[in-house]
């Protein structure tokens, strides 16, 4: 595979989990991650070269010669952090995700190796993984646009992601910066909103929902770049009878809200696919599919009575919304 066509493939848990890698070592991490074949069984020891790695970032500065043995120094410390669940319980798993790496001064290249306990995270990888283009990664300028943007590949196929506030910070390794949610939206979603609407296949625009002056999720809409294939949605169950993609009027593309805590949007949503992706695993085992199907046509006839915004993905959300409120009343 040629170096301009390299894939980055890691499975979910591994794009949503926790670390607090620099700009330089999620590149380094992500050269790596784009070298693997993912229907490996073992890990081999990897070699980057420096000069490839300034190249792609499209940097201009050499300095990271100079900095190979702090740069690897922190690598093999750095940790991943996973949360996910398993039989309705929480469960956090921690990992160091190199076992081995080394620098000889002089010679222009890194080499180094996964641990062993990263493999259900990057080989053999038959479900739930996501897969995005090296090259557009690294040219983003900000951690928090590389790990928005992973999260955003995540979800590409439903073209949108709704998260707390707080696990969002949480995500990004940043739970003590930007206390105040003007900064932390101009810094943080803002700066990764230019970045990756300029450099990368997709492009999203956000809505913040509150409860009374708090912020307390973002909703991110996600939408393909032109020329760019449109994948299928992950949710295989769904018959074609279901409820229908949500669209937008292009001449009402604003929400018109009272607050400016919104962006316009011509995405489709798939609101059956919506409640399924905010469901844990043991609220789909309890409820059928018929269920699902009534809360949503109950949440849809409510929405359409008591809201009068002409944006779609205010009505996508709130019907959402009213539909997980019935289906865990």
């Amino acid at each position: 595979m040629s170096s301009s066509s390299r894939r980055i493939v890691k499975h979910n848990d591994f794009v949503k989990a926790r670390s607090n890698l620099s700009k330089i070592e999620h590149r380094v991490i992500a050269m790596l991650i784009a070298q693997l074949d993912r229907d490996d069984e073992a890990f081999e020891l990897q070699r980057i070269k420096i000069k490839d790695l300034i190249e792609k970032s499209g940097s201009t500065s050499q300095d990271l010669y100079n900095r190979g043995k702090e740069v690897c120094q922190r690598l093999l410390n750095q940790q991943i952090h996973i949360q996910k669940e398993e039989d309705g319980k929480r469960v956090y798993e921690g990992y160091n995700a190199l076992d081995k790496i080394r620098y000889v001064e002089g010679d222009g290249y890194i080499e180094a190796r996964f641990n062993d306990s990263m493999k259900p995270f990057l080989l053999q990888l038959k479900r739930r993984f996501t897969i995005y283009q090296l090259e557009a990664f690294m040219q983003l300028g900000s951690r928090y646009s590389m790990r928005i943007y992973e999260l955003l590949k995540m979800r590409e196929d439903l073209r949108w992601l709704r998260i707390p506030v707080e696990q969002l910070r949480e995500m990004l390794a940043c739970e003590e910066k930007y206390s105040r949610f003007g900064d932390f939206r101009r810094r943080v979603i803002e700066r990764a909103q230019s970045e990756i609407n300029d450099i990368t296949d997709i492009s999203f625009t956000y809505k913040v929902e509150r409860k009374g002056q708090s912020p307390v999720r973002v909703n991110f809409m996600i939408q393909p770049k032109e020329g760019t294939p449109s994948k299928p949605s992950r949710i295989k169950s769904a018959p074609n009878d279901g409820p229908k993609d949500v669209g937008v009027n292009p001449d009402l593309e604003n929400d018109n809200s009272s607050d400016d805590d919104s962006t316009g949007s011509d995405i489709k949503f798939n609101l059956y696919a919506m409640v399924l992706s905010e469901m844990s695993q043991q609220e789909l085992s309890n409820t059928t599919e018929e269920e699902v199907r009534n809360a949503l046509e109950d949440a849809k006839r409510n929405v359409e009575e008591t809201i009068s915004s002409t944006s779609s993905s205010v009505y996508a959300f709130e019907t959402l919304r009213a539909a997980l409120r019935k289906l865990r009343s």
